[in-house]
């Protein structure tokens, strides 16, 4: 393997960041899920740790912080964190595509 210049990796960073598209026929439209930026996924530990127990909150802020639109910008707020919890299929689809494209393993999923 041979070293890489700035731009290159810059370069390769930036490519790396993912939105995805997810259908989620519960309600009826196609979601896009992004790939976190460091910053993003330290403000989504926070808030899983203020949440404690709260599983829905823990939820609630995974869903704001996946959940975007086909440019990676953020779509959701806390505010709406408890509105997208009203069908559970909707959100485990839209769960389980942010967990993929982020690399969440089982403990993290748990908000443990």
């Amino acid at each position: 393997m041979t070293g890489v210049t700035r731009e290159a990796l810059l370069a390769a960073v930036a490519a790396s960041r993912r939105v995805e598209a997810v259908p989620v026929p519960e309600w009826g439209v196609t979601v896009h899920v992004r790939t976190l930026s460091v910053p993003a996924s330290l403000d989504l530990e926070r808030q899983i740790e203020a949440a404690g127990e709260d599983a829905a909150k823990r939820i609630g802020a995974q869903l704001v912080a996946f959940v975007c639109d086909e440019a990676g910008q953020p779509i959701l707020t806390a505010a709406d964190a408890g509105a997208m919890l009203e069908t559970s299929a909707g959100v485990q689809r839209v769960l389980a595509a942010g967990f993929r494209l982020n690399q969440v393993n089982g403990e993290a999923r748990a908000g443990n």
